[in-house]
């Protein structure tokens, strides 16, 4: 018994009270969502903000600092004793601002005096001298606790004008920011920092020194792991060229390379959510804002910004997984969502029973009509739906499976599933294309097909032209037509192929193999041997849809299909199998062995062209047929240069060693004619055909 489906829409309106609480549910599950999205967002924003205040007060400060120096060193002299007066100046600038790590003076002459902050309650200065000798004299004094220690003295190979801030304030004409590098603090290791670089000059605009203000970013990176918002949040700070400066785990910044120690590029850095967080805000996103973001393939929320200090060009991340905000979220859903269940459990199950039979009709209809649009057209099982409309729809999509089924023998299937995705009215148009076109024809069809019955002369002629389209469209190549007992099929339309004739090539090589075994079976039923050539040419030709606007084939067209065609006959000339041209070969030549025979002129070309004997793939072919290929080879330049003598010899020794060798044959006695009478014009090296 069959029932309309507009009468069981009645039954499904018990489920109406089962939308009104998911529309509840839904939407108090969309505002908490919203109102945490939004608290999330202030809370990375205020993350940020910290930092970004942090940061630039510091770089601020160290700016002032070199500023403040630039005007009291313009235009004095550098030299030692000026080097000396300033040392207490720089312990002094350390003890006001606890946050630098150095304040240093060098000069042009490579002398180095400044303050370094060893930790927080002891400095070191240190003075360096280079001497008329070049050693580089060195005295270090400490500052503990009001208390200067003895001094200690050696000597070093430290020349400042060697290090990154002497390049970038030379470079740069003025006060600039380094990019982040080591410092070098043997023996206490070395560590990332950045440096205000402020040049001096003297009265001719000539470099005299580089004052520098310091701060290392170790207590930075400690600070980003306080203020980072839940355990599982992260905030870095990045230059602009993507790279971490700042990270709460300072050490996954420095590694060794080369045997010493150096920052890590960020592909190289330890930590993969600062790998991918870094990667992502420096991917052309703006240069400040908050986003979702998918990193290490789970879903994140971050907020970045940029740190305006005179043309440092850093900024800060901060990132939050959203599986941490939204838990709450989540929670309270199902929460709620179990006492929807329980409240709307008896209109489901009033309608559970029409809800599952429409169910899996439709899908069952669903699940067909997608397997059509893949062009999947096995046939289903027939619907065992009540409902009527589902029961027509099954049926008619059925119906266009057969009709699909119908189609796809006489169009190519790749065409097919092309105009289904499109779905569009094929038109006539083509464009032009390289292909690869392929031509086999059986050998003496005619004579083969004299002794058979009609009928076993189908079944035989089908069982070859299934085995041939069979391997053909397993290496992508698409059958264009039979013509009688010959194949035309060409690579790379409708798909695009990159290796469209190594493909064909294959099609071709397999194809014979094939053949042959076909033939052994045919032979030990009494039938005659079948044999087929096939010939291959690769040219640019005019591929679409050919023909009138009612009826159409999809189909290739130009000088490149005919030259194919010529080529599979000259198969005949030479006794082969299979024969491809010079454009053919340039394509596979490091993939495939071939025996070049003669350049052919083919009826109705002018211009000649090398055919070649496909022997098989690279590594597949025995010694015994590459020796005859390269020895055929030797000939056939002499036989180009008009050396009859010389190439009749080289095809002599080759029918010496196999009697059956009809391309030698074919150019011995060419070689002979030609010797006896030779051409009026000038030789070309080129056999003209003036048969098909």
């Amino acid at each position: 018994m069959l029932f309309r489906f507009r009468d069981l829409l009645v039954s499904l309106l018990v489920t109406v009270s089962l939308g009104t609480v998911a529309g509840v549910a839904w939407t108090s599950h969309h505002s908490a969502t919203v109102v945490v999205e939004d608290l999330s967002g202030r809370v990375l924003d205020q993350a940020t903000g910290r930092v970004q205040e942090r940061v630039e007060a510091l770089l601020d400060e160290a700016t002032r600092l070199g500023d403040d120096w630039a005007l009291r060193l313009e235009g004095r002299p550098l030299d030692s004793a000026a080097l000396d007066a300033l040392e207490q100046e720089f312990v002094r600038d350390l003890l006001v601002h606890p946050r630098f790590t150095y304040v240093s003076l060098s000069t042009a002459g490579g002398d180095y005096s400044g303050a370094r902050r060893v930790s927080a309650s002891q400095i070191e200065l240190r003075r360096q001298r280079r001497m008329p000798d070049g050693q580089v004299s060195r005295v270090d004094r400490y500052l503990e606790e009001g208390r200067w220690s003895a001094p200690v003295t050696g000597v070093d190979d430290y020349d400042p004008r060697l290090r990154p801030f002497w390049g970038v304030a030379e470079r740069a004409g003025e006060a600039a920011w380094t990019p982040v590098y080591l410092f070098v603090n043997k023996p206490w290791g070395e560590f990332p920092g950045v440096t205000r670089a402020v040049p001096i000059y003297d009265d001719q605009h000539a470099l005299t020194g580089v004052l520098t203000v310091d701060f290392d970013l170790v207590d930075l990176s400690h600070f980003l792991g306080q203020i980072a918002p839940f355990d599982e949040g992260l905030t870095v700070l990045l230059d602009r060229e993507g790279q971490l400066v700042a990270h709460p785990d300072p050490s996954v910044l420095v590694g060794e390379r080369d045997g010493s120690s150096a920052l890590l590029p960020l592909d190289e850095v330890p930590d993969p959510l600062a790998r991918a967080l870094a990667t992502a805000v420096h991917g052309g996103t703006p240069r400040e804002g908050d986003a979702a973001l998918s990193l290490l393939g789970e879903p994140f929320v971050a907020a970045w910004a940029p740190v305006d200090g005179d043309g440092i060009g850093w900024t800060i991340a901060t990132t939050l997984p959203e599986r941490v905000l939204m838990s709450p979220v989540r929670r309270s859903s199902r929460q709620a969502g179990w006492i929807a269940l329980l409240s709307s459990t008896l209109a489901i199950l009033a309608g559970v029973f029409v809800a599952r039979r429409l169910s899996l009709s439709l899908g069952q209809v669903v699940r067909d009509a997608r397997q059509v649009a893949r062009y999947h057209l096995d046939p289903s099982p027939p619907s065992s739906s009540v409902i009527q409309e589902v029961v027509a729809l099954n049926r008619s999509v059925e119906e266009m499976k057969a009709g699909l089924r119908s189609f796809r023998k006489f169009v190519p299937a790749d065409l097919v599933r092309e105009t289904l995705a499109d779905g569009q009215e094929a038109v006539l148009g083509g464009e032009p294309r390289e292909l690869t076109i392929y031509f086999s024809d059986i050998v003496g069809f005619a004579t083969l097909s004299e002794p058979l019955p009609p009928d076993e002369l189908v079944a035989l002629l089908g069982e070859y032209l299934k085995l041939s389209t069979d391997e053909i469209t397993a290496w992508d190549g698409t059958v264009d037509k039979f013509i009688g007992d010959a194949v035309m099929a060409f690579w790379g339309a409708p798909r695009l192929l990159e290796d469209h004739a190594l493909r064909a090539c294959r099609a071709a090589l397999a194809n014979q193999t094939l053949l042959a075994a076909l033939r052994e079976r045919l032979e030990r039923q009494g039938l005659p041997p079948l044999r087929a050539r096939i010939g291959l040419h690769t040219g640019e030709v005019l591929v679409g849809n050919i023909g009138s606007p009612t009826r159409m084939n999809y189909t290739v067209i130009g000088d490149a299909v005919n030259l194919a065609s010529r080529v599979e006959g000259l198969n005949k000339r030479y006794g082969t199998e299979i024969l491809i041209t010079e454009a053919t070969w340039r394509l596979v030549q490091d993939q495939v062995e071939v025996r070049p025979l003669e350049r052919v002129a083919v009826k109705g070309r002018r211009e000649g062209v090398l055919v070649l004997e496909l022997l098989g793939e690279r590594g597949e072919v025995d010694e015994e047929r590459l020796e005859i290929a390269a020895l055929h080879l030797r000939g056939l330049e002499h036989y180009h240069r008009g050396d009859w003598e010389l190439a009749a010899q080289r095809f002599e020794a080759i029918l010496e060693r196999v009697p059956s060798d009809r391309p030698a044959a074919v150019l011995l006695s060419a070689c002979r004619r030609l010797a006896l009478e030779p051409p009026d014009e000038p030789w070309e090296g080129v056999v003209r055909m003036t048969t098909k």
